[in-house]
């Protein structure tokens, strides 16, 4: 992906990904100042947070047939609603105990170490929140949250066992406390849902969201489980898809090969001794396959020796020449990497310069003698050479192939367990002229894209990157959903992903204090639409030195601008806020004030896209360059080249 740093300001990165780890971003221009408190509100059944699209003016959606399709899946799930289903607290409240139990056996809670992970886990807060009569919510969500970091240890199983038991109680207390509230809030999501496909309305920035809402609710309060397969069968195509040409797979993996070697053997009683030294170039072509990257490795080139044969006193001075053609195929599955077969061919013509030896009689009946056996002699030297030589290209291909397979046959990276992601389900592909990609980026209770892209070709010499809205929803979700930034976390925050830390991050770190909490629901929306990038923040709360502001919404439209080979996303007018529960229309403008002036510098008004450079990295890489960009029918799409 591209992007250019400046401070914390990414490029397109930042667009597609606003929101991921965002109180990295939130540095500078605020004219508000932000102090920290605790949060307590008790936990409410179905705390609802009124969701408004992000302001750009709708498109047509030619979503017909999805409606019919849609439309009876919904109205199953109205019918499926058993309020005897929902989770039980008491029960959820035992499971979690039992976890607790198991995590502080983990840690050996009681010793030093132990008490430091307990401090870190906040296990004295999750204790008391369970012996509460009215546990919060929000404290439940950001202590689950606060075990989501890339830390060394919070990939545990007994840790992961406990943040999936706090989640689940906390939804058996949202659900279940109040059975008739639960089925009522249900029914509306899911008519609400209906009303927009009846209605025609866009798919991308209201049809889709209403989807997911819908989604979550039921799998949350485990409803309706017929109709959520249904649903999500429906949504089950890959949402993230990566092409790349064999021409762009050559600049990466194709380069000459200039190989020197030792000769050190005998053959026929004389032994050889020499330098030999291949030089060629190796090429990637691919090869179709609808389940696998298949990819013939070649490498074309010749192969020439300069060469003292000894036997018994007589030196033969020897040159040899063979031209080399030799090709391994590489099979690379979701799960495996493995060579099938390779193949050489030579052709070795070898020349007898010179036989030395101080007598005359000797010399003749050597050249007598190497004249006989040289047809044997060359086929020896060319066997082994082919030996030699298919052996070193197939072991470097296999050191290659091992690092991958240590990556595809292991498990999820403990980076990603620790941050709350499974391994995602991935496909493979392959043609004639291009290799490929696609993700599932969902679990099964989220939904994916409703159908493959609508490009599907490979640039002529580049990458086409193509990523639907679900896949960053789905993202954003995990990692922001119920979170609490705090300004004082954001040094801890970067140094998890980095080596050091920013100036900008360390001077609001020094700041005046300040905390924002995101929705449990819909943390971060991305709708790509009609040639727009639509981006909204959903905040349950952001606590201040002066103020505190409950449920806002920011929201900005991005379209892509490109002026003599340089891209840019520009801002659609002024951000959109909205305060749905703020009643007073001055204290609604004061409040707006305060979150344009604190958000305006993460979705500024202008975001360039520049180039990025791998060379380091990868030498035979030249500088990547975005070369186009569209956003439309929920789909991101991405050249470059």
């Amino acid at each position: 992906m591209l992007y250019r740093r400046t401070g914390w300001h990414c490029g397109i990165c930042c667009v597609a990904c606003v929101g991921a780890w965002l109180g990295l971003w939130l540095v500078g221009s605020g004219t508000a100042s932000w102090a920290a408190e605790p949060a307590g509100h008790a936990v409410k059944a179905l705390p609802s947070l009124a969701i408004t699209p992000p302001g750009a003016p709708p498109s047509p959606a030619s979503i017909s047939p999805m409606a019919r399709e849609i439309a009876p899946i919904l109205e199953a799930a109205a019918e499926q609603i058993d309020v005897t289903l929902l989770p039980d607290p008491e029960k959820a409240r035992a499971d979690l105990l039992e976890a607790l139990t198991k995590t502080e056996q983990l840690i050996a809670i009681g010793t030093p170490n132990g008490d430091a992970w307990a401090k870190f886990l906040r296990l004295d807060d999750l204790h008391e929140l369970i012996n509460s009569d009215r546990p919060s919510f929000s404290s439940l969500l950001e202590i689950e949250a606060n075990m989501r970091q890339n830390y060394p240890g919070l990939e545990r199983a007994a840790i992961v066992e406990l943040r999936r038991a706090i989640r689940q109680w906390a939804n058996a207390l949202k659900y279940g406390r109040n059975p008739q509230q639960t089925q009522r809030i249900l029914r509306a999501r899911i008519e609400e849902a209906k009303e927009l496909l009846d209605n025609g309305a866009p798919f991308e920035t209201e049809i889709h969201p209403a989807l997911v809402r819908v989604m979550t609710y039921l799998t949350e309060s485990g409803q309706a489980t017929g109709a959520v397969r249904q649903l999500r069968s429906n949504f089950s195509a890959p949402n993230v898809r990566a092409i790349v040409s064999e021409t762009f797979a050559n600049r990466i993996i194709g380069r000459p090969v200039e190989q020197p070697s030792p000769v050190d053997e005998c053959i026929l009683g004389t032994h050889v001794v020499g330098d030999a030294f291949l030089r060629g170039n190796l090429t990637l072509d691919f090869v179709p396959s609808d389940e696998n990257v298949l990819a013939d490795l070649t490498l074309v080139g010749t192969m020439t020796s300069i060469n003292q044969g000894y036997n018994r006193g007589v030196v033969l001075k020897t040159t040899g020449v063979s031209p080399v053609e030799v090709s391994s195929r590489v099979r690379i599955s979701p799960t495996a990497a493995t060579t099938e077969r390779t193949s050489i061919a030579t052709r070795l013509a070898t020349q007898i310069h010179a036989i030395c030896h101080k007598l005359r009689l000797v010399r003749k009946i050597a050249k007598k003698k190497a004249a006989e056996q040289k047809p044997l002699a060359d086929a020896i030297a060319e066997g082994r050479m082919q030996r030699r030589i298919r052996t070193r290209f197939l072991g470097e291909i296999q050191q290659q192939l091992g690092d991958l397979n240590a990556q595809l046959q292991g498990g999820p990276r403990p980076e990603l367990v620790r941050l709350g992601f499974g391994r995602p389900e991935m496909a493979v592909f392959s043609t004639e002229s291009a290799a490929g990609t696609t993700v599932v980026a969902a679990r099964a209770d989220q939904l994916a894209a409703p159908a493959d892209p609508p490009i599907d070709r490979a640039p002529d010499d580049g990458v086409r990157l193509q990523i639907h809205q679900s896949a960053l929803d789905n993202t954003l979700s995990e990692l922001l959903a119920g979170r609490t930034i705090r300004n004082t976390q954001l040094d801890d925050i970067a140094l998890q992903f980095g080596d050091e830390v920013p100036p900008e991050i360390q001077q609001e770190v020094d700041g005046d204090p300040w905390e924002i909490t995101f929705s449990d629901l819909h943390p971060v929306r991305v709708a790509f639409a009609d040639g727009q990038i639509h981006i909204s923040l959903q905040i349950t709360r952001m606590i201040g030195k002066e103020r505190t502001i409950s449920n806002a919404i920011v929201a900005a439209t991005y379209v892509a601008e490109r002026n003599d080979d340089q891209w840019r996303l520009v801002r659609q007018g002024d951000l959109v806020t909205d305060l749905p529960t703020v009643r007073s229309p001055t204290q609604a403008t004061t409040l707006r004030g305060i979150l344009r002036a604190k958000f305006n510098e993460i979705l500024a008004e202008e975001i360039p896209i520049e180039s990025i450079d791998l060379t380091e990295v990868m030498p035979n890489l030249p500088i990547l360059n975005l070369a186009d960009l569209q956003a439309d029918q929920g789909w991101l799409d991405l050249v470059i080249q």
